[in-house]
């Protein structure tokens, strides 16, 4: 891999992780209002967001919430928008709120980081948190009710963390979160090979705790068609079975 190429996937990374940062406040935004008709006065967005949004960029990304399906614009004005979550984008709130609460509050417990500053490291590395690393935090804070702030850490969903399948079992229509990449998937072949497929993953922006739409299945051996950040991308039957999902419950 050339050094520009590993430069520009560095780029999109630190990119989608500050993207992703900016979301994670929306959700935790109108989760700790109370998920129903939650008002966002546009003159205070930077306020709200800690200085790391603007109004284009939140409109841009409460508009890509509303076409996931997450949320609903119940009211939009010069002043305020008025959103409430979907089933869906409640699920997916209480998910990745719980990752972000748990790894604030091991932060908070390791380091001497303070409460104030820990809050977006805490959100950028539990968004490629998997399942087994966030139940084993959970365990070694012992089963916390709070995160660091006295805010509610979000009750496990059982039947929702039980039952991740390979992206090649989903079927059109399908919304799912990434979860997790097959272990296997980092053994098989000489270095060469694993490092193409890695990049080759890099590149189409298939990171964890990341949501996209299955679209489509090409019949025969055909790829499995989704969309993803907002592009149509087409994923190989055998990268799909390497690729774990948590598909969200239908309304």
């Amino acid at each position: 891999m050339s050094m520009d190429k590993t430069g520009d996937i560095i780029k999109e990374l630190i990119r989608l992780t500050d993207e992703w940062y900016l979301i994670y406040c929306i959700v935790e935004y109108i989760f700790d209002k109370g998920s129903e008709n939650v008002e966002f006065k546009k003159d205070s967005i930077n306020r709200l967001f800690r200085g790391k949004s603007d109004g284009d960029k939140f409109n841009s990304l409460i508009k890509y919430l509303s076409d996931i399906g997450y949320i609903t614009l119940n009211e939009e004005d010069e002043k305020a928008y008025i959103v409430s979550f979907t089933e869906e984008g409640s699920g997916y709130a209480r998910r990745t709120i719980r990752k972000q609460r748990i790894m604030e509050l091991f932060l908070h417990n390791t380091t001497l980081l303070q409460p104030e500053d820990i809050h977006e490291e805490a959100a950028k590395m539990s968004f490629s948190l998997n399942k087994y690393l966030e139940n084993t935090f959970y365990r070694i804070l012992n089963n916390p009710k709070v995160c660091v702030h006295g805010n509610t850490i979000p009750v496990e969903d059982i039947g929702e963390s039980l039952d991740s399948i390979p992206l090649y079992d989903t079927k059109p229509g399908d919304t799912v979160i990434v979860q997790y990449f097959d272990r296997r998937f980092h053994e098989r072949g000489g270095g060469y090979h694993k490092m193409r497929e890695m990049e080759r993953m890099m590149d189409l922006g298939i990171i964890p705790n990341w949501p996209m739409k299955v679209l489509d299945r090409i019949p025969g051996h055909g790829p499995i068609i989704v969309e993803l950040n907002g592009r149509k991308i087409a994923i190989g039957r055998g990268m799909s079975r390497k690729i774990f999902v948590t598909p969200l419950k239908e309304e």
